[in-house]
């Protein structure tokens, strides 16, 4: 029985976080995906209280990181590349200039739930990897900052959010990518020879 609800919610995930992408917020209603996941409107709301929770549930997790993402991310020479990836990919993920609405609406919906607004970020299993990354390069003397690694990837992460409000703000215009690599780099101070890391990575984006 558990097995049958989790699949009906990750088909409700999928289905509707398509469609909502294909179209828009307003563009979408909870029938249209009940119809496409050919469930009823009692099943989907079991699930979600509504699209915005859809959506939260979304961002909140580690479901768009695909399985060749999180490889190309492992793969990296050592924990600091490893560590660049991970946010070139988040980044890639969640910088759609079409559907800005989506990021706003999630954005808006976690900061007034605080069971999403302690969720902010990766997913468990990605900020797991970036606590790994962070220790390891302060290990190897990578990155020279003595803060708390704890601290530290929990700051990265609110350089995130606070790029996703002005990115969406500007309408998609901000540029996310070097404004939150220059302060992740002021925030870490990596030694010279893995400076500017991140302009080198970027032709290895892997989506």
């Amino acid at each position: 029985m558990a097995g049958k609800f989790e699949a009906t919610h990750e088909k409700i995930i999928e289905i509707g976080m398509e469609l909502l992408t294909e179209k828009g917020f307003d563009h979408i209603s909870v029938i249209d995906i009940c119809k496409q996941a050919n469930i009823s409107r009692a099943s989907f709301y079991q699930h979600f209280t509504g699209k915005e929770q859809l959506i939260a549930e979304y961002y909140t997790s580690s479901r768009f990181f695909s399985d060749s993402v999180k490889n190309w991310i492992k793969k990296a020479s050592d924990p600091f590349s490893r560590l660049i990836r991970l946010q070139m990919s988040y980044i890639a993920y969640t910088c759609n200039s079409d559907h800005t609405d989506l990021i706003s609406i999630y954005l808006s919906y976690a900061l007034r739930n605080h069971q999403i607004s302690s969720k902010l970020g990766f997913g468990q299993e990605m900020e797991a990897m970036q606590i790994d990354c962070l220790r390891k390069a302060k290990k190897l003397q990578i990155i020279l900052t003595v803060a708390d690694t704890n601290k530290l990837s929990d700051t990265i992460i609110m350089l995130h959010i606070g790029n996703l409000f002005q990115w969406c703000q500007g309408n998609g215009r901000f540029d996310r990518y070097n404004s939150f690599f220059w302060n992740l780099e002021a925030l870490l101070c990596p030694n010279e020879k893995f400076r500017g890391l991140w302009k080198l990575e970027e032709n290895f984006l892997i989506l």
